[in-house]
């Protein structure tokens, strides 16, 4: 069954009798001239959730107020932003606003409690809190924070990372030279990089993600109410299944249909789990040169329990071994100080627990 979200676009302002509590008594006030706790009341007579991507309600005033001026200047002009959460916000702001005001022109965007909805992409996996923790450029290099392309040489620089702003107008050899950086950053190392997809074999050190952008420059209004004029990118990871995942935004991860191609453009589709909503944006999409990346992740070695009170060197990732076997030392709780191993009396030991012994190169 489809939800159907109003989100009302006058051709002509005009102003309605009936205010809302938190300005009832002033017949010519404008919504945009309302106080911040004035705001938060607005949302809250019309029903407006805010979104989890604020600590507290206070610091989305600046966006809605920004919402409402656009409203009040530009009637006919459909909110941009960045991301669908914020999107979604704005247009039942954008809803509320025009149903102050009387505007009667009516256009609706559509969002849905079924997953045929969306089209290009399988949500394979339930939703979870830590999702709205980071974006597509964490989830593709497996590092669950938020980031964007050339931070690494920001931060480098003694800089605060929340404050980094991507300058997506750079060309699609530059984004991905800087995505090299950022790998690098991580202390992984690049092996290639390319505007044709290479032969990649992915393991667990073996990496390919791809990276594009949207070929129409974006004026939207950002969480902290300013508009900023930027072109967004996305990113996409080949995992050792064969297929090609991505995670947009603040959204459920996604298992895409295809293989990335040049020819056929990603349109922002998805599932919200906080909303319990799926969505698609037929007129938002990423259309540029998709350059590809493939870099290998280093071997992290850690001491492993291997049996007869032995113990060898063995990476966490993917389980290869260096070195021979050593004797595990313990402490006075019969506890390996390097493996972990306990030797002590328990109930294994009791009925006769048999030891492996060690698997090495």
């Amino acid at each position: 069954m489809k939800k159907m979200l109003c989100a009302i676009i006058a051709l002509v302002l005009a102003f309605a009798t009936i205010l809302p509590t938190s300005a009832r008594g002033n017949e010519d006030m404008l919504l945009s001239e309302l106080s911040d706790e004035g705001c938060i009341s607005f949302l809250k007579e019309y029903s407006i959730q805010i979104p989890y991507i604020y600590e507290n309600e206070i610091e989305c005033v600046p966006f809605v107020r920004a919402v409402i001026r656009h409203v009040e200047n530009n009637p006919g002009e459909i909110i941009r932003c960045k991301n669908y959460i914020l999107l979604r916000f704005a247009l039942d702001i954008m809803t509320a606003v025009n149903a102050y005001y009387g505007n009667t022109k009516v256009m609706t965007y559509e969002v849905s409690d079924s997953e045929d909805i969306v089209e290009d992409n399988i949500v394979y996996v339930a939703w979870k809190s830590e999702y709205i923790t980071y974006n597509c450029y964490g989830f593709a290099i497996d590092e669950k924070t938020w980031i964007k392309p050339g931070f690494s040489t920001w931060v480098s620089g003694g800089n605060d990372m929340s404050a980094y702003y991507c300058n997506g107008y750079a060309n699609m050899a530059t984004l991905a030279g800087w995505v090299e950086t950022d790998l690098e950053y991580y202390g992984y190392t690049v092996t290639e990089v390319s505007a044709t997809m290479p032969d990649t074999q992915v393991s667990d050190h073996t990496r390919l993600i791809c990276i594009r952008k949207d070929l129409e420059e974006i004026t939207y209004i950002n969480e902290l109410g300013n508009l900023e004029t930027n072109h967004d990118f996305h990113f996409m990871r080949l995992d050792k299944d064969g297929y090609w995942y991505h995670k947009p935004g603040y959204t459920n991860p996604l298992r895409y249909k295809y293989i990335p191609t040049n020819g056929v453009a990603w349109v922002v589709e998805g599932y919200d789990g906080v909303n319990d909503e799926y969505f698609r944006y037929d007129n938002s999409a990423y259309e540029s040169e998709i350059y590809f990346i493939e870099y290998t992740t280093p071997h992290t070695y850690a001491w492993k329990y291997c049996g007869s009170d032995q113990h060898i060197r063995t990476c966490t990732i993917c389980g290869e071994t260096i070195g021979l076997p050593m004797s595990c030392r313990y402490d006075s709780e019969d506890t390996c100080t390097l493996c972990g191993h306990f030797d002590g009396f328990d109930l294994a030991d009791s009925i006769g627990e048999e030891t492996t012994p060690c698997d090495h190169a």
